[in-house]
């Protein structure tokens, strides 16, 4: 079993996270999010744990990158592991869970509400938002 793996027999919504983390990067350029960026790694990922949730800093424009080499070296398995990745300066953020959802939050409503809304966010079906309807 890889290191964090969890007990679960299949992936939960691989397909459908793998699709939201294409379309991310783009869309953060799209609604005019920051450019500075924190990712971290999490629960599952195939990486110690002792290097979960250490942030590693990057700008909008190498978002791309750093998620697609995450999931082709397998540190980061859709419907396996959390993955967190938000705006240094907290505007917006987004939270990938094992579970099988991504969860959009962040301190500038207007921005998170346009990200959520965005046509490559909005037709996943495992988004939600910290916003209270």
């Amino acid at each position: 079993m890889t290191l964090g793996a969890t007990e679960q027999s299949v992936p939960r919504n691989a397909e459908a996270i793998a699709a939201f983390l294409l379309a991310l990067p783009g869309a953060l350029q799209d609604v005019g999010a920051p450019e500075d960026w924190i990712g971290n790694y999490g629960y599952g990922c195939s990486i110690h744990p002792d290097l979960w949730y250490k942030p590693v800093s990057m700008k909008l424009n190498r978002l791309e990158a750093f998620l697609s080499q995450s999931s082709d070296q397998r540190i980061f398995r859709a419907g396996w592991s959390d993955m967190d990745i938000a705006a240094a300066d907290g505007s917006v953020s987004v939270a990938v869970s094992h579970e099988g959802y991504a969860r959009i939050n962040g301190t500038d409503p207007g921005l998170v509400e346009k990200l959520a809304a965005h046509p490559a966010i909005a037709k996943t079906s495992i988004v939600t938002t910290g916003l209270k309807a």
